[in-house]
């Protein structure tokens, strides 16, 4: 199978791939949108006046069900009774990834930003007419929306990684495998800090002093400023690529060895 990208056939993949999941789609934004109105209504119904959190009602819908269908990018990558269409398919493992990598993790906050914006125009007239309370849509173009939609997306790629590599449970598989990371590099920084730092006691984790300030330490201050911007420029701009190159080379080993 030809390997090489080519971006005609790019685009038919990802036709075939819109063309496939759309019914699944419109239901779930359908969804998105009837839960949103039925809570705003049911809050006027309540008494409450105050403008509806729109805000708060994206980041919930987009986190967490776009943490779902990320880790569902490739659900019939691993299931040998359904992804005889997906291997066999004449293309080139980038460009199913880079297809589904874009309808999974690049298009969802866009529509349900859409579906979110539209809705709250719904939700608002018929809270206005019916309880005669101000209209107050979601104004999807504030300030620091899309610097928390960056850090979502971001976290969307390790959903979107553990799709490709997971072969079932993709999803919870994903969640366990980050609070073990979390996990790990918080002992890993405690161990570091008291060991470099400050004095083991006599009980062990529970009693550890520090031997001095340490904000108050110049050279200690600039070693912490540099740790922190090379955290940040590996979460910032390598960790969402680094995902998606890792997802691309479990598709193409998995498509290599036809599945198994």
């Amino acid at each position: 199978m030809n390997q090489q990208f080519a971006l005609k056939r790019w685009g038919r993949v990802l036709q075939k791939d819109c063309i496939e999941n759309w019914r699944g789609s419109v239901l779930g934004y359908a969804v998105v949108a009837g839960i949103l109105v039925f809570n705003v209504l049911v809050n006027r119904l309540l008494g409450q006046t105050s403008s509806w959190n729109y805000t708060a009602f994206f980041y919930g819908a987009y986190g967490i069900w776009g943490s779902v269908l990320a880790a569902m990018a490739f659900r019939e990558l691993h299931d040998k009774h359904h992804n005889e269409d997906f291997l066999l398919l004449p293309a080139s493992a980038l460009e199913k990834t880079l297809s589904r990598l874009l309808i999974y993790v690049f298009a969802v906050p866009v529509l349900i930003l859409g579906v979110v914006s539209l809705t709250s125009f719904v939700a608002e007239g018929l809270s206005s007419f019916l309880f005669q309370t101000p209209f107050q849509p979601f104004n999807p173009f504030q300030k620091y929306l899309w610097k928390v939609v960056r850090h979502i997306l971001i976290l969307h790629s390790v959903f979107f990684v553990g799709a490709a590599w997971f072969k079932k449970r993709h999803w919870l598989k994903t969640n366990l495998t980050l609070m073990i990371v979390v996990f790990a590099l918080s002992f890993l920084g405690y161990v570091m800090m008291a060991t470099f730092f400050g004095s083991w006691g006599s009980d062990g984790f529970t009693d550890v002093s520090f031997s001095f300030d340490l904000w108050n330490n110049p050279a200690l201050e600039r070693w912490f400023e540099v740790l922190k911007n090379i955290s940040n420029f590996f979460y910032s701009l390598l960790l969402a690529p680094f995902c998606w190159f890792v997802a691309w080379l479990r598709v193409k080993e998995t498509q290599s060895s036809d599945g198994i």
